[in-house]
């Protein structure tokens, strides 16, 4: 980041109730499987631990899609059942994970609809994070801007998202009991925050859906800038 100047700005705050509700499945969730070291679905982040959730539809629109033409059928069926084995294990695994979690999904899916109702029906998947650090990096798979949300004791004024509005300017949202909109297409990571204290995220994103032509990297009004960092 260097000497780049960051422009400041504020998600969208959500409701006491659902952070206080989140905060208990989260803090059930690492308190079950671990707070270091437990990455293992996305292992070039740097996190504690990391999950994604997937939406039930995504499997059902996967299923629907599945049609092998009547010609080609002879000579590639045993390559599709081979293919849908696979495919039908993942989906298993992907499914029971959503089960188990689903509190989680849930409550995610309220605070978005508090938000924004239309994305939240849009959205697809749920990547879930426990201290989240740096890790600049792109959302290839995303067809368009993401919500993030963070909760937990860490500071105030910490911990936000960076992403690059430009090649000379850093945009920072803060998403600590807000919902901040960011275009994870553009390069981004988690800004510094206390080394031993408590950061969950929430990032709700859509792939699969029509693609949306990158725009701005933010989407709100900046409250300020600083242009010494």
């Amino acid at each position: 980041v260097g000497q780049r100047p960051k422009v400041h700005l504020d998600g969208v705050p959500v409701s006491q109730t659902l952070i206080d509700d989140l905060l208990v499945e989260l803090r059930a969730w690492t308190e079950e499987t671990g707070r270091v070291a437990k990455n293992r679905e996305r292992p070039s982040i740097d996190a504690g631990n990391y999950m994604i959730l997937r939406s039930p539809k995504m499997d059902h629109d996967a299923n629907a899609s599945k049609k092998t033409p009547d010609e080609d059928a002879t000579r590639t069926v045993v390559t599709n059942q081979s293919r849908s084995t696979r495919a039908s294990r993942r989906a298993i695994r992907k499914t029971r994970k959503l089960e188990k979690y689903r509190k989680i999904w849930d409550l995610a899916q309220k605070a978005l609809n508090e938000v924004d109702p239309i994305f939240a029906e849009r959205c697809t998947e749920i990547a879930v994070t426990y201290r989240f650090q740096g890790s600049p990096h792109i959302d290839k798979q995303n067809c368009g801007p993401f919500y993030g949300f963070s909760l937990g004791n860490f500071p105030n004024g910490e911990g936000g998202i960076c992403v690059e509005s430009s090649a000379r300017l850093v945009a920072v949202m803060n998403t600590k009991n807000r919902m901040g909109r960011v275009d994870g297409r553009y390069t981004h990571w988690v800004d510094e925050y206390a080394e031993e204290s408590e950061r969950y995220s929430l990032i709700c994103y859509e792939t699969g859906n029509a693609y949306v032509t990158p725009g701005p990297a933010v989407f709100d009004i900046p409250k300020d800038i600083n242009m010494v960092v």
